[in-house]
């Protein structure tokens, strides 16, 4: 069907399926990196990155932030 698309599990249209990857592909590509980008909107709409190291456990990234500033504010 014309228009149609994929939804995946939390209801995310996938426009292309010929480039979906499944959940085991992000999981490798994760336990390859060393340094990742966290990527935050602030309030007006703004991009803010910040890049990071990071761990995985499971379904779960763990990442350093301190309690105040600019990452922490926006992740609240």
């Amino acid at each position: 069907m014309q228009g149609a698309h994929r939804v995946d599990e939390k209801g995310n249209k996938l426009k292309r399926k010929d480039r979906e990857t499944g959940r085991e592909f992000g999981h490798s590509v994760i336990e390859e990196a060393r340094l990742g980008v966290l990527s935050l909107a602030e309030g007006d709409g703004r991009a803010y990155g910040v890049p990071l190291s990071f761990t995985r456990e499971r379904n779960t990234l763990h990442f350093h932030s301190a309690r105040e500033g600019k990452k922490a504010e926006l992740i609240r």
